[in-house]
């Protein structure tokens, strides 16, 4: 998969070499709130890498680190992470900003980014996003998506385009 370029956003897939960028969201507590309640060890963030690296391998697409373009500095994660359904590959649309760049329409900016690359380029049975019920902020962006909700898994809510 080569870059994902927006406006503001410069969309990579993850490396190895990503790891310490990386714990620096994931190991963030407010940053995880809605996503795991905690900050992932150093450990954990190790063994996350290791699983988008193999998953981007093996499907051609995965997560992503989301450069501010401008000056390349690592300000989050974004892509579509694969999932084998029961009727074909599903894509699960994710984004994660660190706390100084929310608020700036970069989820959506991302997201939107992200849907035409599925479209154009992937062969989903389906592109779905999820979101804690207490997570307006990632609700509000699956709405301006244009996604729709249709259900849930476990506590969390489930929006599809």
């Amino acid at each position: 998969m080569d870059p994902i370029l927006t406006p503001r956003l410069c969309l990579r897939p993850l490396t190895r070499d990503d790891l310490r960028s990386l714990h620096a969201l994931l190991g963030d507590h407010e940053t995880m709130r809605f996503i795991t309640g905690i900050g992932n060890t150093p450990l954990e963030t190790r063994a996350r890498l290791s699983l988008d690296v193999r998953l981007h391998a093996e499907f051609g697409f995965g997560l992503c680190l989301a450069e501010w373009r401008a000056s390349g500095e690592v300000i989050g994660r974004a892509g579509i992470v694969p999932h084998r359904g029961p009727h074909g590959v599903e894509g699960e649309l994710a984004w994660l900003f660190a706390a100084p760049w929310r608020g700036r329409g970069l989820a959506t900016e991302a997201g939107a980014a992200l849907i035409a690359f599925a479209r154009s380029e992937l062969s989903l049975h389906r592109l779905y996003a999820e979101a804690h019920p207490d997570n307006t902020a990632s609700i509000r962006v699956m709405e301006k998506l244009g996604m729709v909700p249709v259900g849930g898994e476990g506590q969390d809510l489930r929006y599809a385009i």
